[in-house]
């Protein structure tokens, strides 16, 4: 399973996801700024907030199964499982934020730029977090 090539393919790997979830910001922060400043600049509702708690949450249990799969001489099957969950919750996070800019925006074709760059760091989230386990099982 361990090849000499896996750290060198795994730091790459999370290297360009992380520049890629990176560029997804700044196309996120510029959908943002195009919108017109009748819906830009209306203040928000707390029901119309985005609410990242949940997605945060999941990212420290995930990494706590993987630290606690370690101790017990578990790591591979930890790391496993903690991908698996990052991956997932990177896709929930993904259309959690595409259905926030929905109940604002309400008009697809003012959404396209922003659904665009969130499905950009989607793509980035998945290559991140494979690099990254590519990279822990490493020999």
């Amino acid at each position: 399973m361990n090849a000499p090539w896996m750290h060198p393919l795994g730091l790459a790997m999370a290297a360009i996801g992380a520049v890629g979830i990176l560029v997804g910001q700044v196309q996120i922060a510029r959908a943002l700024a195009a919108l017109p400043p009748t819906i830009r600049d209306k203040p928000l509702t707390p029901e119309q907030r985005l609410k990242s708690g949940p997605v945060v949450a999941v990212i420290v249990v995930a990494v706590a199964i993987y630290l606690g799969a370690r101790e017990l001489g578990l790591g591979q099957l930890g790391l496993y499982v903690c991908v698996a969950m990052l991956v997932v919750n990177s896709g929930f996070a993904a259309r959690q934020r595409a259905d926030w800019l929905h109940r604002i925006v309400g008009d697809p074709a003012l959404e396209h730029p922003y659904r665009r760059a969130v499905r950009l760091q989607l793509y980035a989230a998945w290559v991140t977090w494979t690099g990254c386990a590519i990279w822990l099982l490493r020999p």
